[in-house]
């Protein structure tokens, strides 16, 4: 069983995954509710500031899930490179032995020679 990799494909989701990092607000930004506070206000304001704050985290969350993302698909991309390299590695041993395993076979007997003769053994032999 063989796995494509597209490495094209690849590359275009690491730099979507870029390109959505960059237009994140900092975390601290979007915690941020400006405004003031009077009596009428002071209700909505305090709602305001905690949906900020959560909308904080929730920003702070996902800059770490977009970053583990990019890390995995990184260190993924590495292991494939190296299980490639391993593989050629493994193929040339394996040509190798087969080369070699080539080299130590017998002579085929050749048009000359019939198969079942042997120049080695004495006309005269009686078996």
């Amino acid at each position: 069983m063989t796995i494509g990799i597209d490495f094209d494909q690849i590359f275009a989701e690491i730099k979507r995954i870029q390109r959505d990092m960059q237009q994140f607000p900092a975390a601290s930004d979007v915690a941020r509710s400006v405004g003031g506070r009077t009596d009428a206000t002071g209700e909505f304001r305090a709602a305001v500031e905690r949906v900020a704050q959560g909308m904080g985290v929730v920003t702070e969350s996902s800059i770490v899930a977009l970053n583990d993302a990019n890390e995995a698909i990184r260190l993924a991309v590495m292991e494939i490179a190296e299980q490639d390299a391993a593989l050629a590695d493994e193929t040339k041993v394996i040509i190798s032995l087969l080369d070699s395993a080539v080299d130590q076979a017998p002579p085929q007997p050749t048009a000359a020679q019939p198969s079942g003769s042997s120049n080695d053994e004495p006309k005269d032999a009686d078996y």
